[in-house]
């Protein structure tokens, strides 16, 4: 079993929440010099409000853990000591394990799906798809890994290509 937990980098979540509170700021002003609609200014300070709310949960407080276990890939996010496991994939000959390179690549590849298990916003160690088949859609579930934890997976899968063991089934979250 190998475990891979990336490392924080949380200065670019931070920064992006250092914007959205300019913004709220900002649209604090027009709201006080009752410029336009109060509705829509209530609806952006929501909206703002929001995306503030989904960085900090999402980037700052969750940390991610990678298990590689004999043939499974699962994913577990912990908030403070509590660990959830919210991937568990069983490795298939059929699967992928590529650097990601843009969505657009991805889907000239015939990913229909996207799921970001990413610990920072933008990965410095590089971002890897598990292209794999969920509920007969195909998935790119995109991992911040290293090249260690990479060549183990790729690996996993090579021998379930030569051993012929092509079941697949998918639990967790998606």
């Amino acid at each position: 079993m190998l475990k891979y937990k990336p490392k924080r980098n949380t200065k670019t979540a931070v920064k992006a929440i250092v914007f959205m509170i300019l913004i709220l700021v900002c649209i604090a002003v027009v709201s006080a010099l009752k410029i336009g609609r109060e509705i829509i200014n209530q609806s952006l300070v929501f909206a703002v409000s929001a995306g503030i709310l989904y960085i900090l949960m999402r980037y700052v407080i969750y940390e991610y853990t990678y298990v590689l276990g004999e043939d499974t890939v699962s994913v577990s996010r912990v908030a403070g000591r509590v660990p959830a496991e919210i991937v568990n994939l069983n490795i298939s000959g059929d699967d992928l394990f590529i650097r990601a390179g843009s969505k657009k690549e991805l889907k000239a590849l015939g990913v229909k799906r996207f799921e970001n298990v990413c610990a920072n916003l933008s990965p410095r160690e590089g971002m890897y798809a598990y292209i794999t088949t969920v509920r007969d859609q195909k998935t790119a579930i995109l991992f911040e890994a290293d090249e260690l934890f990479a060549l183990a997976v790729n690996e996993r899968i090579n021998i379930r290509k030569m051993t012929g063991k092509a079941e697949k089934s998918a639990e967790g979250e998606l």
